[in-house]
């Protein structure tokens, strides 16, 4: 597909969309106001000690840190929409973004209580505990150097543990886990993230249509565009979702229509789909 001007304009929105935001996003990395839900979560943790207001504050660090991912994978598609033949490595970076913008959205989720903000903090820190001990465990190498390395990092990884062990003893709140497919369908189409995960995990069917539409110029439009509006929803939806619990603001209608028109979309584009229903068992 030739790249067209209309076209090297769009990844150039897209490459610029982090930067573009950062405003929004700042309010999101300092001290909540004190009218916010985050302000509301811990005034309503407070009586439970320090601990349960510190995991509020964690669980927001947590998504700070998915919402930064997510703008890592909209700089990465966008280098590869530089060279429209990488459609199909675009689809795997898409995928990380829908997943990274699931977590923060899953994370703080504006119809979870304060309790259950803490549940899904304290389940993805196990998840995370436990496949850095599996890994390390099942790690085998031979140089005296990196045995010593490896064994201080799985010691931290130990103590992580550990301390969180401890504070779901004390703090008395059973964690919730969730896996990556169902993160999927709070960060995106669970449709295009079942196709994308088929270009993750090398399956034959993705690549062979991914290749025949690229194939074509209307397809390759349709893969383009796709790309497009997949990682913006993303990235958008991680920096509203997290923005509202700090701030208690939404990005505006005008910030929103502003975005879709650089990046050529609709705005409906970049809604993401309805939040699954969300309670605490």
């Amino acid at each position: 597909m030739a790249m067209t001007d209309a076209l090297r304009g769009y990844v150039t929105a897209l490459r610029d969309l982090p930067s573009g935001v950062a405003g929004e996003f700042a309010d999101v990395r300092s001290t909540p106001a004190a009218t916010s839900p985050m302000q509301a979560a811990i005034e309503t943790m407070h009586p439970r000690g320090q601990l349960a207001v510190d995991l509020i504050i964690d669980a927001r660090d947590r998504a700070v840190a998915g919402v930064e991912a997510c703008g890592e994978h909209v700089l990465a598609t966008a280098r590869l929409l530089e060279k429209p033949e990488r459609f199909y490595s675009g689809q795997v970076v898409a995928r990380a973004g829908v997943e990274a913008a699931g977590l923060v959205r899953w994370l703080l989720d504006p119809n979870a209580s304060p309790e259950e903000v803490i549940a899904r903090h304290l389940g993805r820190a196990r998840d995370e505990q436990d496949r850095g001990i599996k890994f390390l465990t099942s790690a085998s190498v031979s140089d005296p150097v990196d045995q010593e390395e490896l064994a201080t990092i799985s010691q931290h990884i130990v103590e992580m543990k550990d301390r969180t062990v401890a504070a779901i003893e004390e703090i008395g709140i059973k964690p919730v886990r969730l896996g990556s497919t169902e993160l999927a369908k709070y960060g995106g189409d669970p449709e295009e993230y079942d196709i994308f995960s088929g270009s993750m995990h090398g399956r034959l069917a993705p690549f062979l249509e991914t290749q025949k539409m690229a194939a074509d110029d209307v397809g390759s439009a349709i893969l383009f565009m796709n790309l497009i509006s997949v990682t913006a929803r993303a990235y958008v939806t991680a920096i509203d979702v997290a923005r509202t619990f700090v701030t208690g603001q939404h990005l505006s209608d005008a910030r929103l229509a502003e975005v879709a028109e650089a990046l050529g979309l609709n705005e409906d584009a970049l809604t993401p789909p309805d939040m699954p229903s969300s309670r605490l068992d």
